[in-house]
Order: structure tokens, then sequence, then C-alpha cells
């Protein structure tokens, strides 16, 4: 089933082949292939848990682990645990893969912040020169670069206020 990308399939299989033998750590890694393909990944981190606790010692446990937590945003939990199977299994190439795209995903994430500060401090410079709608532009700039830093949000509340356009501050 989970070849022909049946995932709704796969997944019923497995949790039969679980109910049968609870102790397989090989089904657990398999259902939770099944849950991400389906995007559901709270309950994909939760079977790649029970795989890891089931069997402390494979490698692809913290495969299935690493890459539930990199689909889900949190890079630095997926390259621990990444380097975690990768100390089990050194020569795993999934492992390596994985791991490659956690890193260059960090990169790219860090990249976007520095260029947002960037975008923020240039605006800064526009506001001080009371170039509020160049002040607006690039603080649009630093939020699409970093959509999560509040303090943007703030000053572009700040630019607008000065523009008097009050509905948009809020």
């Amino acid at each position: 089933a989970f070849n022909v990308q049946n995932f709704k399939r796969a997944e019923q299989h497995l949790s039969s082949a679980i109910d049968l033998d609870p102790e397989n750590h090989v089904f657990y890694t398999n259902r939770a292939a099944a849950y991400m393909a389906m995007e559901k990944f709270e309950k994909a981190l939760k079977d790649a848990n029970e795989c890891v606790r089931l069997q402390p010692s494979w490698a692809k446990g913290y495969l299935r682990r690493g890459s539930v937590y990199f689909r889900i945003g949190q890079l630095e939990k997926a390259e621990i645990v990444l380097k975690e199977g990768l100390e089990l299994d050194p020569g795993n190439d999934a492992l390596k893969k994985e791991l490659e795209a956690v890193m260059n995903a960090i990169a790219e994430r860090m990249a976007r912040q520095r260029e947002s500060l960037e975008a923020k401090e240039r605006a800064i410079e526009a506001f001080n020169e009371q170039n509020y709608k160049g002040a607006v532009d690039l603080l649009k700039k630093a939020i699409k670069l970093d959509p999560d830093n509040h303090i943007f949000y703030s000053n572009r509340a700040a630019a607008y206020m000065a523009l008097e356009a009050y509905e948009k501050a809020l």
C-alpha cells in the first residue's frame, strides 16, 4: 500500500500489525513514514519516538524522528537527532542526506535572518530621516524574510503611525 502511495491503507495495515505485535519497532517506523506522507506529523513523531524507545540502537528510528522535526520546522532538534542516528550508523546515507538538508535549511534561515536585520537597520535609518514610506517598505521586506520577528511588526506600526495610517498600524 505504501509503495503505491496509498498511505491511509498502509497506516491501517501497520496499525493492525502493531495491535498484533506492539513490540515490533519496524512497524512503528513504517507507520511513522505513512503518517509523514499524510502530513500527520504529531502522530509520526509519536511513532518515531516509540520506535526509538523500543530499539534505541536502530538508526532508522532516529532518521524518522529527525525527519519529522525537520518537516515541522524544528531544525535544531532535527540536527541533534540525526547526528545521534549517525553515531549509531556512521555510513547511513539516508541519515547523511537528511542531515545535509537540515543543515542547508539552517543556513538558509540564518541568511534570511541576517538579511531581514539589515532591512530593519535601513528602515530605522529611513524612519530617522522621516522617510516613513521607505521605512514601511523595508520593514515589509524584513517581515517577509523573517515573519516571526515581532519587532519588525512593532517598528512597521510606528512607521504607519507617522504616516497617519492608523488602521494599518493596528
